[in-house]
C-alpha cells in the first residue's frame, strides 16, 4: 500500500471511532429510550432495602390520596401530563414539582409528598418532555422544559386566578429547569424558587460526568454531541445555562445542595447562588447528602427551610 493510502486508511478508521463515540455519548445522553441505557423494574427505586421500603409506603400513599391527572400541550405541540394533588382545605397555593434526569416526579419527590400535603398547598407534580407519561422523544435538560414549566404556570393561573401563589420547586436536572425559568418574565402569581441539586451549566456537568466516569477528552465529544443534538432536537447544550437565568431573576430563592454531592457537584450550588441577582436568597447545605438526597438525609431541615420560604412569600 502506498504510504498515501496507509494514512487515508488511518485517518478514515479514526474518524469512524470518533463518529461511533459521538454517537454511543449522544444515544447515552438525549434520546427517551436510550439503546445504551439498560431497562429496570419500574417499581425498583432503590438498591437499599430500607429506602425502597420507605417509596412502596409513599406508592400507597399516593394511591390513596385525592388526585388527577391533567394535560396540557407545549410550545411545540407535545402532549404534557402531570399529577394534581388538591390541599385538604380548598387553596390558591401550588407548589410545582419538576423531577430530574431520567427519573420521575414519584422518584424525586415521593418521600415529600406528605409534607407538602401537611402543609397546605396543592401539589402539581409534573412529567417532563421525554418521561413518564408525557410525549416527547428526547431528554430537554431543562432547556425546552423550562418552556413547558412556563405553560404549566399559566395553566395554574388561569386555573386559580389572578391572586393565586405558585412556587418551584426542581430537583436535578428539574432544579436547573425552573432556574432556567425563573430568568424570563413570569407571572405575579410566581413567589419564589426551590432549586435543589441543579447543575450552573450543563456543559459544566456533562464535562465533571465525562471525566470522573469515562476519563476522556471532554470539549470535542461535548461540542459534537451538542451540534447533533441541536440539529436533531431544536437546542443546544450552550443553551442549558442556569448561571445565565439567574443573572436576570429577582424571584426569592431557597438553594438546597448535598456536601457529598458527586453527581452535580457541590460547588455548583456556590456558582449558582453567587449568580443569583436576587436579593432574597437562601443556602442550605445538607452534611452527609449525595446527590438528590437532602430530604431523605435531613427532612427535618429540609422542611423547616422549605416552611419558612413559603410561609414568608404567601399568607398559608
Amino acid at each position: 500500500m502506498k504510504k498515501g493510502g496507509l494514512i487515508l486508511g488511518v485517518l478514515g478508521a479514526a474518524t469512524a471511532v470518533v463518529a461511533g463515540g459521538i454517537g454511543y455519548f449522544y444515544q447515552l445522553s438525549v434520546p427517551r429510550n436510550s439503546k445504551v441505557i439498560k431497562k429496570g423494574d419500574p417499581d425498583i427505586y432503590s438498591d437499599d432495602p430500607d429506602k425502597q421500603a420507605k417509596y412502596e409506603e409513599m406508592r400507597e400513599w399516593l394511591d390513596e390520596i385525592q388526585k388527577e391527572d391533567v394535560e396540557i400541550r407545549s410550545f411545540d405541540g407535545l402532549k404534557l401530563h402531570a399529577t394534581f394533588i388538591p390541599a385538604e382545605e380548598e387553596k390558591d397555593i401550588t407548589v410545582i414539582l419538576v423531577h430530574g434526569y431520567r427519573a420521575s416526579g414519584f422518584k424525586d419527590f415521593a418521600f415529600m409528598l406528605p409534607f407538602y400535603h401537611k402543609l397546605g398547598v396543592n401539589i402539581l407534580m409534573v412529567d417532563d418532555r421525554g418521561h413518564g407519561k408525557s410525549q416527547g422523544d428526547y431528554v430537554g435538560f431543562g432547556w425546552h422544559d423550562h418552556f413547558d414549566v412556563e405553560r404549566w404556570i399559566n395553566y395554574l393561573t388561569v386555573r386559580f386566578g389572578d391572586e393565586s401563589s405558585i412556587f418551584l420547586h426542581g430537583v436535578s436536572m428539574g432544579a436547573a429547569t425552573v432556574m432556567m425559568a425563573s430568568g424570563d418574565e413570569l407571572p405575579s402569581q410566581v413567589k419564589g424558587i426551590i432549586e435543589d441539586c441543579g447543575y450552573s451549566t450543563l456543559n459544566g456537568q456533562l464535562k465533571h460526568n465525562l471525566e470522573s466516569q469515562f476519563h476522556i477528552p471532554t470539549k470535542p465529544v461535548i461540542d459534537a454531541v451538542s451540534a447533533v443534538t441541536k440539529q436533531l432536537n431544536g437546542y443546544s447544550f450552550e443553551e442549558c445555562d442556569s448561571l445565565s437565568a439567574l443573572k436576570k431573576t429577582e424571584l426569592p430563592y431557597l438553594f438546597i445542595h448535598g456536601d457529598k454531592d458527586a453527581f452535580v457537584p457541590t460547588r455548583m450550588v456556590y456558582e449558582n447562588y453567587n449568580a443569583c441577582a436576587s436579593e432574597d436568597k437562601t443556602l442550605i447545605l445538607v452534611e452527609g447528602a449525595d446527590h438528590a438526597e437532602s430530604y431523605y438525609v435531613n427532612p427535618s431541615l429540609y422542611e423547616e427551610a422549605v416552611t419558612k420560604f413559603i410561609k414568608t412569600h404567601t399568607d398559608i
